[in-house]
């Protein structure tokens, strides 16, 4: 798992604790969300939006690279 390579050794607890966190907040607002969309603004919205929302998210990634090896 990239956050478990990335967080330092004693505060890797906290940084998957988070990682877990943000996932479970995203399965609660996603469909809430994305159904109030979809209401006011159409199916072509709602998947234009996470279009985009998916390439910046992999734009991102692919900016981060590889982690460096911290020993």
């Amino acid at each position: 798992n990239y956050v478990s390579e990335l967080a330092p050794g004693e505060r890797r607890g906290v940084y998957m604790g988070v990682y877990q966190m943000t996932f479970s907040l995203g399965f609660i607002l996603a469909p809430l969300l994305g159904t109030q969309m979809l209401e006011r603004f159409g199916a072509t919205w709602l998947w234009g939006g996470t279009l985009l929302l998916g390439i910046l998210s992999a734009g991102m990634m692919w900016r981060i690279g590889e982690p460096t090896d911290k020993a």
